[in-house]
């Protein structure tokens, strides 16, 4: 008789269902099971493999209560996961960079959230996208920081024309400086 075992769609609807309670004690319980999908694909379990998806599932959950440490945490891991074994499913790509920005941004801490955007766009290996620069816009706008997030889209426009990236301010860039603006009462 065979057995069923869970595969990584499994897996990854358990960690959405988590991630969906908005909750810290939920998210402790998936950044356990992400352990524990680790622990059992290198047991031999290659179904257990979480891949991309499954560490921007669980670095969203904690981006979006503003636990920055742990989406770093989370990165941290999955870059090592990269440079031991070279597994494309384990290189971070500009979504999971984008979490660790919306994180920063979100726990207040725009500065941070705009060094990982230079940090990416110095290493010329990825590519920030519009998702990116609302992210630290977002951080800059909730701290009452006007200029910084002026400073940014005047700084995106240059890039995108530089071909640093290929995601021009749009009206929602625009509409997040002037709401920086209107919240500091300016």
């Amino acid at each position: 008789q065979g057995s069923v075992a869970p595969d990584q769609m499994s897996f990854s609807s358990v960690l959405l269902a988590y991630t969906m309670e908005n909750s810290l004690d939920a998210m402790v319980e998936v950044e356990t099971l992400l352990d524990q999908m680790l622990e059992l694909y290198f047991s031999g379990m290659d179904s257990a493999k979480p891949n991309k998806h499954s560490f921007a599932t669980a670095m969203s959950g904690f981006a979006r209560l503003g636990q920055p440490e742990a989406v770093e945490r989370l990165r941290n891991k999955m870059e090592e996961l990269y440079r031991d074994s070279k597994d494309l499913e384990w290189e971070p790509d500009i979504a999971i960079y984008n979490n660790v920005m919306l994180a920063w941004s979100k726990a207040g801490q725009p500065d941070q959230a705009n060094a990982v955007l230079m940090e990416i766009l110095e290493s010329g290996t990825i590519v920030p996208n519009e998702s990116s620069f609302h992210a630290v816009l977002m951080g800059w706008s909730k701290t009452g920081k006007p200029e910084s997030a002026e400073e940014l889209l005047h700084q995106m426009h240059e890039w995108y024309v530089a071909g640093a990236h290929d995601s021009p301010p749009t009206t929602q860039t625009y509409n997040i400086v002037l709401d920086s603006w209107a919240k500091a009462g300016r």
